[in-house]
């Protein structure tokens, strides 16, 4: 009898410490995830000419590109901007990219920096308003900025 309950107990703990054990690798998974998201996916330039010069270009390219600008100013050295929303891949969903971009003084004039993020709605028929917002890694819509803004730069500079 006591032989049987020993081995019911070592069954449930072992059952226990497989289950734990389990619990770690999930963990550890979500956590790497997070780290992931939490990474600063922004791409930095620095631009010749003085923040304020900077800011009117970079706002007209961001309007040029079929960004609307919802905040920020010179003065405060930012601007944030979202484009238009689009379907989602998916019936009833609906995307978004907002744009968010920070301008400092440099020693070689003024530094540039992007962060794009997606916004994405699962359902906006059933739940409207809850969407998720996923930081995008630096490609091709960063440099594409980046490059514009290099040109319109140097079109301000020859007139």
């Amino acid at each position: 009898m006591k032989s049987a309950r020993l081995g019911l107990v070592a069954v449930i703990a072992l059952a226990g410490l497989a289950t734990g054990l389990g619990g770690c690798a999930v963990a550890d998974a979500a956590g790497q995830a997070v780290q992931r998201r939490l990474q600063d996916p922004a791409v930095e330039r620095v631009f010749p000419g003085a923040p304020r010069e900077v800011y009117g270009s970079l706002r007209a390219v961001v309007i040029r590109l079929g960004y609307r600008v919802v905040r920020g100013s010179p003065a405060q050295g930012e601007l944030e901007a979202v484009s238009a929303v689009a379907p989602g891949a998916d019936p009833g969903t609906s995307r978004q990219l907002v744009l968010r971009l920070r301008l400092a003084a440099a020693q070689a004039g003024t530094t540039v920096r992007v962060r794009l993020a997606e916004v994405l709605e699962a359902d906006s028929s059933r739940r409207a308003g809850h969407a998720t917002e996923v930081p995008l890694s630096p490609g091709p819509r960063h440099e594409a900025l980046l490059a514009e803004l290099a040109r319109e730069l140097a079109t301000q500079k020859s007139r």
